[in-house]
C-alpha cells in the first residue's frame, strides 16, 4: 500500500509539473511567434502534446525547442527576457554554442521549468549536417498552433538519439516511444 501511494504522489506530481510546463511552453509559442522564429517542440513534450502516452506513462524533465540556426540568439534572449537563465551559474551569458553541440546549454526560470534550445536535433560529430532538422521543419503537425514533428519523424529523432546519441546507455524508453507512436500515431510505414 504504501508504494502505491508513493506511485500515486509522484503521476500527481508529474501531472502538476506537465501542465507548468504547458503553460511556460503556450507563453514561449506566443512570443516566438510574434517575433517570427520558427520553432518546433520536440521528444516529450511533443509526446504529450499528441496524446501518444496515454495515462501519464512517459515522464519528461524539460522541453525541448528546435529553432533555426540564424534565430538561435533570438530565441535566448526572449527566454532570458522571461526570466529564464542557464542552469550553470558559470556558463557565460551568450547564445553561443560550442562546434561539436547541438543545442545551448540548458536554461531554467524560477519555477523549475527547463528548457533546451536546440539549432540541430544531431550531433555534428555524428552528421555533418544534421538530416533531421531542415526534414521536420517542412513536414510537421500542429497542436494549439505548436508545430510538433510528424509521428514519423519522432521515430526517427527516438531510434536516433537512443542509438546514436545515448548509445543505448538511456534504457529502453526509445523503444517504448516507438511502440507508443507506432499504436497511437496512426504511422503509415509504406
Amino acid at each position: 500500500k504504501n508504494l502505491s501511494n508513493q506511485l500515486k504522489l509522484i503521476n500527481i506530481n508529474f501531472i502538476k509539473k506537465y501542465f507548468l510546463m504547458k503553460s511556460e511552453l503556450l507563453k514561449i509559442a506566443e512570443l516566438f511567434n510574434a517575433e517570427g522564429i520558427e520553432f518546433i517542440v520536440t521528444k516529450g513534450m511533443a509526446l504529450k502534446l499528441l496524446n501518444i502516452h496515454k495515462n501519464n506513462e512517459r515522464q519528461f524533465r524539460d522541453i525541448d525547442i528546435l529553432v533555426r540556426k540564424e534565430r538561435l540568439k533570438d530565441a535566448y534572449d526572449i527566454l532570458k527576457k522571461i526570466g529564464y537563465m542557464y542552469t550553470d551559474p558559470q556558463t557565460r551569458d551568450t547564445a553561443k554554442y560550442l562546434g561539436d553541440m547541438h543545442q545551448i546549454p540548458v536554461m531554467v526560470n524560477n519555477k523549475k521549468v527547463c528548457v533546451e534550445l536546440h539549432h540541430r536535433l544531431t550531433l555534428p560529430k555524428f552528421f555533418k549536417d544534421c538530416p533531421l532538422s531542415d526534414a521536420i521543419f517542412s513536414e510537421y503537425q500542429k497542436v494549439n498552433d505548436i508545430k510538433l514533428p510528424t509521428n514519423e519523424y519522432l521515430i526517427a529523432h527516438a531510434l536516433y538519439h537512443g542509438t546514436l546519441h545515448h548509445n543505448f546507455d538511456n534504457g529502453p524508453n526509445f523503444l517504448f516511444d516507438i511502440q507508443k507512436i507506432l499504436i497511437n500515431g496512426n504511422v503509415d510505414l509504406n
